[in-house]
């Protein structure tokens, strides 16, 4: 598909993986291209753009063919390795976390709303998700595992231990992302803010879905699992975490987590995807 990943390398009996002191290690070809975190970028909004196109063309070629039974860091329901020791896939605990947080600030009725309205969203992913296409992705698509070429274009990625099989919309929704832009770190007002990541994520994933076609159903869930990102994305938790323990931002902050509560389903794809 035009992009690099290494193949991994089995020692004389067949084994891939090494117990050494308290690791398991692999052996894997070396790839000599520079890591996009490595070098000093021309355009990193450029590459971003090139990585999600690439994540999608191979979603849309390789859907449900050669699935894995480990399951991707963006699962929901079927948990990931990493997920197993707290007994919940990621996004429940961080939600968890942030309503803790939340009724420890007694903002007890935001809690309530927030919860009333994840429940029934994990309710109705629960209801359909197996239905949904998988794919098997790398898992972690950051600039750290990012391969570029000589031009600084995407060439490939490396670092394949969270890789396994998602829901490809899941994934997808996951690599776009909301920005709530985090570098303005004075009040700006809540709205702003709800706006901005709205548009950021559309951006993002109607360049996503000019390359993966996505059923009818399939366009429901992306809705439903976009606001399980919007609240409980590690980024997203540990801002929303960092500025209501910090103070300056936390009535602002509170005010987005209420807008969020209420977000009518359909502002998420305010702008027509095809």
């Amino acid at each position: 598909m035009g992009f690099k990943c290494p193949a991994f390398i089995a020692d004389d009996n067949g084994k891939y993986l090494h117990p050494w002191k308290q690791l398991l290690c692999y052996l894997s070809e070396f790839i000599d291209l520079p890591l996009a975190d490595d070098i000093e970028l021309n355009d990193e909004d450029q590459l971003i753009f090139q990585v999600e196109e690439y994540v999608a063309r191979f979603a849309e070629t390789y859907r449900n063919v050669d699935l894995s039974d480990t399951m991707g860091m963006y699962s929901l329901f079927d948990l990931s390795p990493f997920d197993i020791p707290n007994g919940v896939d990621e996004k429940q605990d961080n939600f968890n976390q942030l309503i803790s947080l939340l009724r420890n600030e007694e903002e007890n009725d935001l809690a309530n709303r927030l919860e009333t309205r994840h429940e029934d969203i994990r309710h109705k992913l629960k209801a359909v998700y197996r239905e949904l296409p998988r794919c098997v992705f790398q898992g972690d698509e950051n600039f750290s595992n990012v391969l570029v070429d000589d031009e600084q274009k995407f060439a490939g990625f490396i670092d394949f231990n969270l890789a396994g099989t998602e829901v490809i919309v899941n994934q997808l929704v996951n690599l776009a992302g909301f920005d709530y832009d985090e570098k303005q770190t004075n009040p700006e007002g809540a709205e702003v803010r709800l706006e901005f990541a709205i548009r950021y994520f559309q951006d993002h994933i109607s360049h996503m879905l000019q390359v993966y076609h996505t059923t009818e159903k399939e366009q429901q869930a992306l809705i439903w699992y976009a606001w399980i990102v919007m609240v409980a994305q590690w980024p997203n938790f540990c801002f929303f975490k960092h500025a209501i323990k910090e103070g300056s931002l936390k009535k602002e902050i509170c005010e987005l987590l209420s807008l969020i509560a209420d977000l009518p389903e359909d502002r998420l794809l305010e702008r027509k995807i095809k």
